[in-house]
């Protein structure tokens, strides 16, 4: 026997969801649900309905007339919805927080922000995830992430931003090596890899200004934290954040010796937070002040 379809809005939800994705996995992971929870919710609402609303053909999902035609009829409810359980949010503030950073700048700002957090809520669930800048600026834009410490990122309707930092880059290798007054000869170089859209505008111009190729650096990495370890073990000159390297007093400044004097005006870059558009503005805000007020 069908069932009005008031008990049945929050499958409407979850089919609403799933349109605007057109992945189940991505819908699922917005909705905090399983795949399989998210299809089985889907095939009852049909059920219930005795209606097909989706078509799944060569591992894509399109919406059929009558899918459409039930988000049409019920997008005003759904939207009003959508309004008081923001305001709520507004109010209460968030459960959980998914917060991603690239490792460095985790390590930097996330002993700050820990406790910050906690002050506004107690009982709040907190998971870092840690990743290259560009890999988080998509993750959220897809609602995967609530906020997220990353480099240069571009001003856009996806996400709210806030710079809280700058940083350059320099050359840095270990004290000992200075002994050896051919270090250049026999060290290799080392950087950071390029991301999967190419390497970022300042970096390109710090190779630009010392004259190097991606080719020269003979150790390339996502993780900043490994080039560092290598370089502090003396086996690398490395181009490294000038303010991490700074805080090594085993690491020296070697711009001049590897005829790159210049190098940190060419390298001026931004460190932002972005966060989802719909992330309670008063605790987004409060974020925001505690990372600007962190010594980078």
């Amino acid at each position: 026997m069908k069932t009005s379809i008031v008990y049945h809005l929050n499958k409407v939800w979850f089919l609403k969801n799933l349109a605007e994705t057109l992945d189940f996995k991505t819908a699922a992971y917005n909705l905090g649900v399983t795949p399989s929870a998210l299809t089985q919710a889907i095939k009852n609402l049909e059920g219930q309905l005795e209606q097909t609303l989706i078509i799944r053909e060569r591992g894509s999902i399109r919406l059929t007339s009558e899918g459409m035609a039930l988000l049409e009829k019920t997008a005003p409810l759904l939207s009003n919805i959508e309004l008081i359980d923001q305001e709520l949010f507004e109010q209460e503030g968030p459960s959980i927080i998914r917060i991603g950073a690239y490792d460095t700048l985790g390590i930097r700002y996330i002993p700050k922000l820990y406790p910050k957090l906690l002050e506004l809520n107690k009982d709040m669930k907190i998971e870092l995830h840690v990743g290259r800048s560009h890999e988080l600026q998509t993750q959220v834009h897809q609602g995967h992430l609530d906020m997220a410490l990353v480099i240069e990122a571009p001003r856009t309707d996806s996400f709210e931003l806030c710079e809280i930092g700058e940083n350059t880059l320099s050359f840095f290798t270990h004290n000992d090596n200075l002994s050896d007054k051919k270090f250049k000869s026999h060290l290799s170089y080392g950087c950071l890899r390029p991301e999967v859209d190419g390497r970022q505008s300042f970096f390109t111009k710090g190779l630009e200004h010392a004259k190097m190729k991606s080719r020269t650096f003979q150790f390339q990495t996502d993780s900043l934290e490994s080039l560092l370890s290598l370089t502090l073990s003396g086996k690398l000159i490395s181009l490294l954040p000038t303010h991490l390297a700074k805080g090594h007093k085993d690491l020296i400044n070697v711009n001049d010796l590897v005829n790159a004097p210049d190098i940190e005006k060419h390298t001026k870059h931004k460190i932002h937070l972005i966060s989802r558009k719909t992330f309670p503005s008063k605790w987004r805000i409060s974020i925001e002040e505690c990372l600007k007020n962190t010594p980078i």
